[in-house]
Protein backbone atom coordinates (compact mmCIF):
# COMPACT_ATOMS: atom_id res chain seq x y z
CA UNK A 1 0.00 0.00 0.00
CA UNK A 2 2.89 2.29 0.56
CA UNK A 3 4.01 1.87 -3.25
CA UNK A 4 0.09 3.10 -3.82
CA UNK A 5 0.39 6.11 -1.83
CA UNK A 6 3.27 7.14 -2.95
CA UNK A 7 2.87 7.00 -6.40
CA UNK A 8 -0.42 9.00 -5.45
CA UNK A 9 1.09 11.48 -4.18
CA UNK A 10 3.90 11.92 -7.03
CA UNK A 11 0.48 11.78 -9.34
CA UNK A 12 -1.16 14.47 -7.32
CA UNK A 13 1.93 16.49 -7.89
CA UNK A 14 1.89 16.09 -11.32
CA UNK A 15 -1.64 17.26 -11.79
CA UNK A 16 -1.16 20.41 -9.50
CA UNK A 17 1.96 21.39 -11.43
CA UNK A 18 4.09 21.28 -8.10
CA UNK A 19 7.54 20.06 -8.72
CA UNK A 20 8.39 18.32 -4.94
CA UNK A 21 12.30 18.99 -4.38
CA UNK A 22 12.73 20.99 -7.50
CA UNK A 23 12.51 17.46 -9.96
CA UNK A 24 11.57 18.32 -13.27
CA UNK A 25 7.55 17.79 -14.30
CA UNK A 26 8.32 14.77 -16.29
CA UNK A 27 10.47 13.13 -13.42
CA UNK A 28 7.44 13.90 -11.25
CA UNK A 29 5.09 12.16 -14.07
CA UNK A 30 7.52 9.07 -14.02
CA UNK A 31 7.84 8.87 -10.83
CA UNK A 32 4.24 8.39 -10.19
CA UNK A 33 4.56 5.79 -12.77
CA UNK A 34 6.93 3.93 -11.06
CA UNK A 35 5.48 3.40 -7.60
CA UNK A 36 2.63 1.86 -9.48
CA UNK A 37 3.97 -0.09 -12.05
CA UNK A 38 7.10 -1.34 -10.38
CA UNK A 39 6.38 -0.92 -7.28
CA UNK A 40 2.78 -1.81 -6.54
CA UNK A 41 2.61 -4.33 -9.29
CA UNK A 42 5.52 -5.97 -9.70
CA UNK A 43 4.97 -6.79 -5.50
CA UNK A 44 1.50 -8.01 -6.73
CA UNK A 45 3.21 -9.74 -9.64
CA UNK A 46 5.73 -11.51 -7.28
CA UNK A 47 3.59 -12.39 -4.50
CA UNK A 48 1.01 -14.12 -6.56
CA UNK A 49 3.29 -15.96 -9.35
CA UNK A 50 4.74 -18.35 -6.77
CA UNK A 51 3.05 -20.90 -5.23
CA UNK A 52 3.18 -22.37 -2.25
CA UNK A 53 6.17 -24.80 -2.81
CA UNK A 54 8.68 -22.15 -3.08
CA UNK A 55 7.80 -19.68 -0.42
CA UNK A 56 11.57 -19.02 0.17
CA UNK A 57 11.97 -17.67 -3.49
CA UNK A 58 9.10 -15.57 -2.86
CA UNK A 59 10.41 -14.17 0.21
CA UNK A 60 13.47 -13.48 -1.46
CA UNK A 61 11.60 -12.02 -4.33
CA UNK A 62 9.47 -9.53 -2.51
CA UNK A 63 11.91 -8.07 -0.78
CA UNK A 64 14.33 -7.55 -3.65
CA UNK A 65 11.16 -5.68 -5.01
CA UNK A 66 10.68 -3.85 -1.46
CA UNK A 67 14.22 -2.86 -1.20
CA UNK A 68 14.77 -2.14 -4.85
CA UNK A 69 12.25 0.33 -5.55
CA UNK A 70 12.73 2.85 -2.81
CA UNK A 71 16.57 2.11 -3.20
CA UNK A 72 16.12 3.14 -6.52
CA UNK A 73 13.75 6.16 -5.59
CA UNK A 74 16.64 7.12 -3.05
CA UNK A 75 19.28 7.17 -5.23
CA UNK A 76 17.44 8.91 -8.03
CA UNK A 77 16.72 11.95 -5.23
CA UNK A 78 20.72 11.59 -4.51
CA UNK A 79 21.96 11.70 -7.58
CA UNK A 80 19.11 14.83 -8.29
CA UNK A 81 21.68 16.05 -4.98
CA UNK A 82 25.16 15.81 -6.72
CA UNK A 83 25.21 12.30 -4.64
CA UNK A 84 26.93 9.30 -6.30
CA UNK A 85 24.77 7.48 -8.44
CA UNK A 86 25.52 4.00 -6.77
CA UNK A 87 22.70 3.70 -4.42
CA UNK A 88 20.48 4.00 -7.74
CA UNK A 89 22.62 1.58 -9.53
CA UNK A 90 22.72 -0.66 -6.96
CA UNK A 91 18.57 -0.22 -6.21
CA UNK A 92 17.87 -0.61 -9.96
CA UNK A 93 20.02 -4.20 -10.02
CA UNK A 94 18.28 -5.42 -7.45
CA UNK A 95 14.63 -5.26 -8.94
CA UNK A 96 16.24 -5.68 -11.91
CA UNK A 97 16.93 -9.15 -10.79
CA UNK A 98 13.66 -9.78 -8.19
CA UNK A 99 11.67 -8.93 -11.95
CA UNK A 100 13.73 -11.32 -14.50
CA UNK A 101 12.91 -13.69 -11.96
CA UNK A 102 8.99 -13.19 -11.86
CA UNK A 103 9.12 -13.03 -15.79
CA UNK A 104 10.89 -16.24 -15.62
CA UNK A 105 8.43 -17.60 -13.22
CA UNK A 106 5.31 -16.55 -15.18
CA UNK A 107 7.05 -18.35 -18.35
CA UNK A 108 7.58 -21.35 -15.94
CA UNK A 109 3.97 -21.22 -15.28
CA UNK A 110 2.97 -20.32 -18.61
CA UNK A 111 4.78 -23.96 -19.85
CA UNK A 112 4.18 -26.61 -16.84
CA UNK A 113 0.46 -25.15 -16.17
CA UNK A 114 -2.67 -27.58 -17.12
CA UNK A 115 -4.49 -24.33 -17.45
CA UNK A 116 -6.28 -23.06 -20.66
CA UNK A 117 -4.47 -22.30 -23.62
CA UNK A 118 -5.25 -18.79 -23.45
CA UNK A 119 -4.21 -18.35 -19.92
CA UNK A 120 -1.01 -19.99 -20.63
CA UNK A 121 -0.32 -17.50 -23.24
CA UNK A 122 -1.31 -14.68 -21.39
CA UNK A 123 1.25 -15.64 -18.34
CA UNK A 124 3.63 -16.53 -21.34
CA UNK A 125 3.20 -12.91 -22.56
CA UNK A 126 3.32 -11.02 -19.02
CA UNK A 127 6.66 -12.66 -18.50
CA UNK A 128 8.43 -12.21 -21.95
CA UNK A 129 6.86 -8.81 -21.35
CA UNK A 130 8.48 -7.91 -17.94
CA UNK A 131 11.85 -10.03 -19.18
CA UNK A 132 11.95 -7.50 -21.99
CA UNK A 133 11.59 -4.59 -20.02
CA UNK A 134 14.27 -5.49 -17.76
CA UNK A 135 16.97 -6.41 -19.94
CA UNK A 136 16.41 -2.33 -21.49
CA UNK A 137 17.52 -0.90 -18.40
CA UNK A 138 20.92 -1.70 -17.69
CA UNK A 139 20.67 0.62 -21.31
CA UNK A 140 19.07 3.44 -20.06
CA UNK A 141 21.01 3.42 -17.02
CA UNK A 142 23.75 3.28 -19.18
CA UNK A 143 22.95 6.34 -20.91
CA UNK A 144 21.46 8.90 -17.48
CA UNK A 145 24.90 7.61 -15.44
CA UNK A 146 27.80 7.08 -18.21
CA UNK A 147 30.82 7.63 -15.94
CA UNK A 148 29.40 5.20 -13.25
CA UNK A 149 28.01 2.15 -15.07
CA UNK A 150 30.40 0.48 -17.53
CA UNK A 151 27.67 -2.12 -18.69
CA UNK A 152 26.91 -0.02 -21.75
CA UNK A 153 24.56 -2.37 -24.30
Amino acid sequence: MVFLFTGAFWATADRFAWQPLGFDPLIVLLTAVHFHYAGFALTWAGKNIISGGQASLKKYLITGVLAGIPLTALGITGTHGQWTPLIEVFGVLITVCAGMTIGLSHLTLAIRSKAALKVRMLWGLAGSSLIIGMTLVPRALSSSHPKSCSFRA
